[in-house]
């Protein structure tokens, strides 16, 4: 990747009553179709100043989802490294989110469909990928740490 500028995005796994909220993308999605995951996004550009992870984590969960979150999360869980193509490097930071309000649902463009699945029934799909396990198995050990039920 060399000098490569990376696009910075965000991913949320919302949790709430033994649940976390997943999307499957528009099979017309120009970087994921068809693919189960957490609802995320990339940065924009925003007024400067901070938390602007943050922010972006609670925009693209209301806008792909209609969900809101709890002002005290997002919590920090990970962050990794993958490719959209051959020059769209991204850096991905994935947090923590305990449900706030609203009816979860699709937003028709970007996302096909906004599922509740515990981390067992997830376990049992076969297209969920194992980056996607991985953040949910993470998801789970830093929610029995702050105490989350």
């Amino acid at each position: 990747m060399g000098n490569a500028r990376f696009v910075v995005a965000v991913e949320a796994a919302v949790y709430h009553n033994g649940r976390y909220l997943f999307v499957l993308r528009s099979r017309t999605d120009a970087d994921s179709p068809g693919v189960l995951a957490l609802p995320a996004g990339t940065v924009e550009a925003e007024p400067p100043g901070e938390g602007i992870l943050e922010a972006t984590v609670r925009r693209e969960v209301m806008e792909e989802t209609g969900v809101d979150i709890e002002p005290s999360s997002p919590v920090y869980l990970h962050s990794k490294t993958f490719s959209l193509s051959e020059d769209r490097p991204v850096v991905d930071a994935v947090f923590l989110c305990r449900y706030r309000a609203g009816d979860a649902r699709p937003d028709g463009v970007e996302i096909e469909e906004a599922l509740w699945l515990t981390p067992a029934e997830l376990a049992t799909r076969d297209d969920a990928a194992g980056w996607l396990r991985r953040s949910v198995a993470l998801c789970e050990a830093k929610r029995e740490e702050l105490g989350w039920d």
